[in-house]
């Protein structure tokens, strides 16, 4: 599948769009803390230990990017721990309209291919993706990345690209790829904070 290199300009905003299930509905509100361009969002279910997780979400500031009016957001990335698993899990959240058939490419600098996610499911908000592990290797070349444009603003940037279903004037549609730059910035300080919960104990 080929995608489009056209870039989207973009603005990191700390608006959290992906759903984040807290479990029991008199759970306290949620603990929210920014580094840079990656929101760290916590929270402690009654009778559980606190469940946190990443976000960044992308939002468009020109309105000369297709018909996306400054200020909507685009897309989301929240990476967090399941229990057991050392790994860090992704789940990508688009807006609609998309290409639910082509799923989305995601890329770090460095890696041989990017890695296609399916989507799991649609909603009127948006679809998201399964959720996928992410190797060792690859969120060390994100804080590779970060290290990379800490010494240079233009260093390549981990990035999204989405499949937009797009309107055309036969009232049909087309796809037209879109390249989601995300940013690396702060990336290293908030993912250390975010801790791998313990397996849940055997029942005896």
């Amino acid at each position: 599948m080929s995608i489009a290199t056209r870039t989207l300009p973009l603005l990191v905003a700390s608006l959290f769009a992906c759903t984040f299930a807290a479990g029991a509905a008199d759970t306290p509100g949620p603990k929210l803390e920014q580094f840079d361009d990656w929101g760290l969002r916590c929270v402690t279910p009654p009778g559980r230990a606190e469940i946190c997780e990443l976000i960044q979400d992308r939002i468009a500031t020109r309105k000369d990017a297709g018909k996306d009016a400054p200020g909507q957001w685009l897309a989301g990335v929240v990476l967090s721990y399941a229990a057991g698993n050392d790994n860090l899990q992704m789940l990508i959240r688009t807006r609609l309209p998309v290409g639910v058939a082509p799923g989305v490419q995601f890329s770090v600098p460095g890696m041989a291919q990017p890695a296609r996610i399916p989507f799991n499911y649609c909603d009127e908000k948006g679809c998201s993706t399964v959720r996928v592990a992410l190797e060792a290797e690859v969120v060390q070349k994100i804080k590779d990345s970060e290290a990379a444009f800490a010494q240079d603003p233009n260093a390549p940037q981990p990035m999204l690209a989405v499949v937009l279903a797009i309107a055309s004037d036969q009232g049909g549609s087309r796809f037209q790829g879109v390249d989601i730059p995300l940013s690396s910035k702060g990336f290293t300080q908030a993912s250390s904070r975010l801790k791998a919960p313990s397996a849940p104990a055997a029942a005896k």
